[in-house]
Order: C-alpha cells, then structure tokens, then sequence
C-alpha cells in the first residue's frame, strides 16, 4: 500500500465522528430518535497547511492525481498512529496569495477507512 508523501506537517487536523439521527415528531408534541448506523462511523477529516512550499504543494498535488480513489496510509504526525485513508473529492483546495510569495494555503480532506 502506498504512503502519504513526506512534506510538512499540516498545522491543523479538524475530525469528527458521523453519527446521524432518525427523527421525528409527533402530533402529540413528543419526539423519537434513533441512530441511522449500528454504530458512529468516522467522518472527513480535514488537513490544512497555511504556508506550504511550492515544492512540497507539487509533491502532495502529484500524488493526489496518482492516487484518486485509492486507499493509501496516512501516519499522524502527532499520535504516530497509522490510518488508510482515502481521498474525498475535490480535494486538494489550495490558494496563492500576493502576500506569501512561494506558498501555498492547502486543505486536504481524507476519508478515514480504518486504523492500520
């Protein structure tokens, strides 16, 4: 299985757990829930670079073209745990400012499958 590529750490790491709900109300004012899946699945989770170098933007682009749609391994770079994960659409976003010459602001967004 192939491996993130090594550039910078992102700055940021925002996660969540998707865990959506059935309800609904009645006339009587009173209210049901009930989970849609057995149990919570792991939602998109989102790496952002503020400042990420031309070269190391070209690195991450290049693989993200070789790699639409396919599982590969993500190492945290704070927990050093293993993730595969794959890429959701549209991703990589990223912007050049007149201000920061020679970077890139990058947000990537992975679907964590499961644990390695």
């Amino acid at each position: 299985m192939d491996t993130f590529p090594t550039i910078a750490a992102p700055t940021s790491i925002d996660r969540c757990v998707n865990d959506p709900y059935i309800e609904s109300e009645f006339e009587s004012g009173d209210d049901a829930a009930r989970p849609v899946f057995s149990t919570p699945r792991e939602g998109v989770m989102t790496l952002k670079w503020p400042r990420l170098r031309i070269a190391q933007f070209e690195s991450l682009r290049s693989f993200c073209a070789s790699h639409r749609a396919m599982r590969f391994l993500w190492l945290h770079p704070t927990t050093a745990k293993a993730y595969v994960v794959r890429l959701k659409p549209n991703s990589p976003r990223w912007s050049q400012s007149g201000s920061l010459p020679g970077t890139y602001a990058v947000d990537l967004q992975l679907q964590i499958v499961r644990e390695a």
